[in-house]
């Protein structure tokens, strides 16, 4: 074998693993409309409180779904989005369901 073609060969298996690992990872901090109403239920329920920061509720979000803080700010996107959190004045209040 040339040595084109092995450095070839090699880099097509280095991309293949990087896009295997990049799709685990995407996997991983999936996540489902329920599971997110019952996390941020769950924060509300510990807060012991109708209102929370939106700052504090953003890093319940990062420590309940073990996640980077920009994870967190599409989950509290999300939230909004699913009609689960109202933000009004960087106060969060949950939406009944």
């Amino acid at each position: 074998m040339n040595a084109t073609f092995v450095l070839i060969i090699l880099v097509i298996v280095v991309l293949f693993v990087l896009a295997i690992f990049a799709y685990l990872v995407k996997i991983r901090h999936s996540f489902r409309p329920e599971e997110l109403r019952k996390a941020v239920e769950q924060i509300f329920e510990v807060a012991e409180e109708e209102e929370i920061h939106s700052k504090l509720f953003i890093l319940a979000l990062k420590g309940k779904f073990n996640c980077s803080h920009k994870e967190a700010l599409y989950l509290f996107g999300q939230a909004r989005h699913c009609g689960i959190i109202k933000v009004a004045d960087r106060i969060v209040t949950l939406i009944p369901a």
